[in-house]
């Protein structure tokens, strides 16, 4: 029981440093200088997982904008396959560009972005208020992303984006 009251005492003892008259107090941190910071450089992640299984295939592209030949749009396109969708495969686009709000848009794929379209789906409508553009998906069983069931492929075509009255307003480089 001494022992522990000879604890007690020294603990007690012991000065706090609390911010009372006449202990020193120290109202900033000293700044000391920082490591220096190197950058590694990072490459494109390929997939979104630690695994891939050879079932799950995805394709991506993103629209250039091209205002010479009147391509305003911008944006990405995902195409995926997967056990699940069999030899079809789903699509998810990303369209941002002025004045979409509310007007009717066609999605396709060519051989290039002049090339004769094949439509995907029925038109799409923007909705009427858009802050940073808007997403499409839907699913396709006239492509797929290999070529699987005798379907056409969609790597190294072009998705290409037609407004209404049917004039080129967006177009990706070619899809891989």
């Amino acid at each position: 029981m001494l022992v522990f009251l000879a604890l007690f005492s020294v603990a007690a003892a012991a000065p706090q440093y609390y911010p009372y008259a006449g202990y020193p107090v120290y109202s900033v941190y000293p700044v000391y200088q920082p490591y220096p910071v190197y950058s590694v450089p990072q490459e494109p992640a390929s997939t979104r997982g630690f695994l891939t299984f050879a079932g799950f295939q995805t394709a991506r592209a993103d629209l250039v904008q091209d205002t010479a030949s009147g391509r305003t749009l911008t944006g990405n396109v995902e195409f995926k396959q997967n056990p699940f969708t069999g030899s079809s495969m789903d699509y998810k686009v990303y369209l941002n560009g002025n004045s979409l709000a509310g007007n009717k848009y066609q999605l396709g794929i060519a051989d290039s972005c002049t090339g004769t379209v094949t439509n995907i789906g029925s038109q799409i409508t923007a909705p009427a208020f858009l802050i940073n553009g808007f997403y499409a998906n839907g699913r396709t069983s006239a492509f797929n992303i290999d070529g699987a069931d005798g379907k056409t492929s969609v790597k190294t075509k072009f998705m290409t984006v037609k407004d209404n009255a049917g004039t080129l307003v967006g177009c990706t480089a070619a899809v891989a």
